[in-house]
């Protein structure tokens, strides 16, 4: 949590916020933009939902850290149930 604290601070200051606001094109045309990368979320996310998990979602596993979770346990980092086997190999 710190991590990804820092690095949205950094972000920040790298966008420079203070210049998109600093007239109407220019947040025009940083909207324009913005509509591409999170077209590409919004992408993978569908994929994943429809395609990997096919609408399956268990709302309390989603919650439960504990290595007996049998859906969304992580080992170091990665999830083995949704890991490619030329990955594991």
């Amino acid at each position: 949590m710190p991590r990804g604290q820092f690095i949205v601070l950094v972000l920040a200051w790298v966008t420079c916020p203070w210049t998109i606001l600093s007239s109407a094109n220019s947040f025009i045309t940083f909207l324009a933009g913005y509509g591409m990368f999170t077209a590409a979320v919004v992408g993978v996310m569908t994929a994943d939902y429809y395609l990997v998990s096919r609408g399956n979602m268990f709302i309390r596993h989603l919650y439960d850290g504990s290595s007996h979770n049998p859906h969304y346990h992580y080992f170091h980092g990665v999830n083995v149930q949704g890991t490619p086997l030329e990955f594991l190999e």
